[in-house]
């Protein structure tokens, strides 16, 4: 073939593949999701996602996007736009394409979703992904200051750090940014001990609640739990430890009791060496904070009540060495001369100390007392035991008692399955127990029997409280009242109960005279509070109302004959208003009637025009007038 005849086919080829080209739509190939091309995928609403692809036809300004739709209906939507584009032009059988969702995204967990590729020059669109992926939420709540009580919340974190090699001092790095925030993890033990080992894939694994957590972290990960804790009065032990660092605080991260934010392996430390602290009562925002920079990953929280660390020697007191326990008595506290501790061991015996006789089983038994913590180099730990008998015999257990009672209650009678004993304890008298006298609180009375009796001397103790009777007590309700006069609003001290009697409207507590015929009415209040009741019953008059006639003179001579001497008002009761003003308006006097008398005249005998103002307040009447002074 010449080169004529070979320049001729290539001209035609190239013609060819031109006009083939220049007239096609723009082809995009289905999408690939990078590592997460398998059926039920979830992926992390923080993500991002690396699509492959291959397209063919596109001009030199084409930008390809990605879009998402619930179950790949993109025909109905809604069509969300992923964040993240990559300007491509002409043919590729291996293009890449990084995006992320966006946030907020209001996408939803639970639904399916596809994704497809779009293309601008020409406007041209891929078929769906092959397989329907979720969303993996990372819950509602951020990393806010939220202390739950019953339980630890801790804020998960995927940071990057400011340099790859050791963090001698991480409060440098931006390990608590709430950008950062990938969910949350949940423990509800107050102690725990979580080691996730060497050369993980993920964290924090399986070991407690991830669910709520996006993704997996091997490396360069924090987590800051958080708890309220209702501390009783004692004596307490905290620390713990982490790989890489930790701190703990129990005033919401104020200040930190343990510190150790900084690269090492595994370390901890107790504070005050485990001897314990003591604190009062009340609850605080305990702080627990840890980060993990690369391979081994542990993290350790200690919190646990102890005795009194000064006592020395620690001694078990009750029972005492040697003592023999009845295998039917009912469960009993054991006591140490540094109480509040929960580091009690041995058969039948919670660590807090609870002894149980049937747990304990019949025979020789050992219960050992501790208090202090040793570890990390510290060690402030002290120990002791007895060694008991539990013996089969009789009991020292009674009846008659309830859980709680009213104040004021009845005479309870105690009642031993064995006679012979002693019953003693706030109350206690024989074997009677009398509440009359005692305030309201918790109280515990005891039944022995004789240290030669049953199981020689086995004590059962009973819990009771007393609950305060309500204040039933009221205001309002006057001792008279004329049946012509208003409503009466009846007041009580303490809210909540109900007024009954004749007259009396319940749901608004008013008492209606005018509805009733003149005589005495018992009006009563009743309360309950706690399953306690109190009533106080009260009584009123409802009186006959005549309007009087009154003879009110104008001109008064209090010049000592005898005659009209005063300003007298026929008919008028005692007790009303008097008000007197001369002619000026000023007021001389202001007093009440008594015995018709509403005035005695000017203290000056000064003669002339007065005027009077008389109120009746029983019901509101009012008379006003002039008055003429004469010698």
């Amino acid at each position: 073939m010449n080169a004529f005849i070979r320049k001729s086919i290539f001209l035609i080829f190239v013609s060819f593949n031109l006009i083939t080209h220049s007239g096609a739509v723009g082809i995009i190939s289905v999408p690939i999701m990078t590592g997460n091309d398998f059926p039920n995928a979830e992926i992390c609403e923080k993500a991002n996602i690396q699509l492959k692809f291959e397209h063919f036809n596109f001009l030199f300004d084409n930008i390809f996007t990605v879009e998402m739709a619930a179950n790949g209906d993109f025909a109905n939507g809604p069509i969300i736009s992923l964040i993240g584009q990559r300007a491509v032009a002409g043919n590729s059988i291996n293009q890449n394409i990084n995006v992320s969702f966006p946030t907020p995204n209001g996408l939803l967990p639970n639904i399916d979703y596809q994704v497809r590729i779009r293309g601008s020059s020409p406007l041209t669109y891929s078929s769906p992904n092959l397989y329907p992926f979720k969303i993996a939420k990372i819950g509602s709540l951020s990393d806010t200051a939220f202390f739950p009580e019953g339980y630890w919340r801790g804020s998960f974190f995927k940071w990057t750090p400011t340099i790859q090699t050791i963090i001698i001092d991480a409060s440098t790095q931006d390990i608590f940014n709430p950008v950062n925030y990938l969910g949350y993890v949940t423990k509800e033990a107050l102690s725990f001990d979580l080691n996730w080992g060497f050369d993980i894939t993920s964290a924090p694994g399986n070991l407690f609640d991830t669910t709520h957590v996006c993704g997996s972290h091997a490396n360069f990960y924090s987590i800051r739990m958080r708890r309220k804790i209702n501390f009783e009065a004692g004596y307490y032990i905290f620390g713990g430890g982490g790989d890489d660092g930790f701190r703990l605080s129990l005033d919401g991260g104020a200040t930190w009791l343990v510190n150790l934010w900084g690269d090492h392996e595994f370390a901890g430390r107790l504070y005050n060496n485990g001897c314990g602290v003591y604190l009062d009562a009340g609850p605080r925002n305990v702080v627990v904070d840890y980060y993990e920079r690369a391979e081994r990953s542990r993290f350790q929280v200690i919190i646990r009540r102890t005795g009194d660390p000064l006592v020395n020697p620690l001694i078990i007191t009750n029972p005492a060495q040697g003592s023999s326990v009845c295998l039917q008595s009912a469960p009993f506290q054991m006591l140490s001369n540094a109480p509040g501790g929960d580091q009690w061991s041995g058969p039948g015996v919670s660590p807090n100390g609870i002894f149980n006789p049937q747990t304990a089983g019949l025979g020789f038994k050992t219960i050992s007392y501790e208090t202090g913590i040793s570890g990390f180099g510290s060690n402030c730990v002290k120990n002791t035991s007895v060694t008991i008998q539990i013996v089969d015999g009789l009991t020292s257990n009674f009846a008659g008692i309830d859980t709680s009672y009213c104040q004021g209650s009845d005479t309870i009678n105690l009642v031993p399955e064995v006679e012979g004993g002693l019953f003693f304890g706030p109350g206690v008298n024989g074997s009677q127990l009398f509440t009359n006298n005692l305030a309201p609180g918790a109280y515990r009375i005891g039944y022995a029997l004789d240290q030669t009796t049953g199981c020689g001397g086995d004590t059962v103790w009973k819990t009771y409280a007393i609950r305060p009777i309500p204040n039933s007590d009221f205001s309002g309700l006057p001792d008279s009242v004329f049946f012509t006069g208003p409503n009466i609003q009846l007041v009580p001290i303490q809210p909540g109960g109900i007024f009954s009697g004749d007259g009396v409207i319940p749901f608004n507590a008013q008492w209606i005279p005018s509805i009733l015929q003149p005589g005495t009415y018992r009006i009563s209040y009743s309360v309950t509070q706690n399953g306690c009741s109190s009533s106080t019953e009260k009584t009123a008059r409802v009186l006959f109302y005549a309007k009087p006639v009154y003879v009110i003179p104008n001109v008064i001579s209090p010049n000592g004959d005898a005659a009209n001497e005063f300003f007298y008002v026929k008919g008028l009761p005692d007790g009303v208003s008097v008000s007197i003003f001369n002619r000026w308006g000023k007021e001389i006097y202001s007093g009440k009637t008594e015995n018709e008398v509403a005035w005695k005249g000017p203290e000056d005998n000064e003669t002339g025009t007065y005027f009077y103002m008389l109120v009746n307040e029983l019901d509101g009447e009012k008379f006003t007038g002039w008055l003429t002074v004469v010698k």
